[in-house]
């Protein structure tokens, strides 16, 4: 996650303008803190041991936090998420006069879009998306008779409904599954 900061800028600003980045409420990112310490270092501005400790603590967790690898259930999550979605288009695409519906048109394709975003923000590794899914799954349940309707009106469209929860289910199976430690890691990008 490289930031784009230009030192060149940072070099303009003045020591007190400098100061700001360094304060332990700032809302800059590690790369502009560390460009602006750096900075000031080199125009002969001291600092105690405690600054010292608290800003390499701010250029180490970032560090850590670029080389950090994700865990491997994120991506299968991912890939499950996807597929689900593709199935979400085939099954849009199986369904009698949807193109006479226009409602349903939107619905659906927010809705596949909605699972694409879902799988992609699960491939970035953020954590809690285990929760969402869960909700989301939970809700997903009172939709169950609808599907065993549809097994028995459409019973391709029913399966693939089915397919699709289940490769739901699995993907939020496969991000509770994540050791602790990883989750601890992970959470610098919650």
């Amino acid at each position: 996650m490289k930031t784009n900061v230009n030192k060149s800028v940072l070099e303009k600003k003045t020591d007190k303008e400098l100061e700001e980045y360094l304060k332990p409420e700032t809302r800059y990112v590690p790369e502009a803190i560390e460009y602006a310490y750096n900075i000031l270092k080199d125009r002969g501005r001291e600092f105690s041991d405690e600054e010292e400790v608290r800003l390499h603590d701010i250029f180490e967790k970032d560090k850590f936090k670029l080389e950090m690898p994700l865990h491997p259930n994120y991506d299968k999550a991912a890939y499950l998420m996807y597929i689900s979605g593709a199935a979400g288009i085939i099954t849009m695409t199986l369904t009698p006069n949807i193109l006479q519906d226009h409602p349903a048109i939107f619905t659906g394709l927010a809705a596949v879009a909605f699972i694409f975003v879902l799988g992609f923000v699960i491939s970035k590794g953020f954590n809690r998306m285990k929760y969402g899914l869960l909700i989301l799954l939970l809700l997903s349940l009172m939709g169950m008779p609808l599907i065993v309707i549809a097994l028995f009106r459409n019973p391709l469209l029913g399966l693939i409904s089915l397919v699709q929860t289940g490769l739901q289910f699995a993907a939020m199976i496969y991000l509770f599954a994540i050791p602790t430690v990883n989750r601890s890691q992970a959470s610098f990008r919650e």
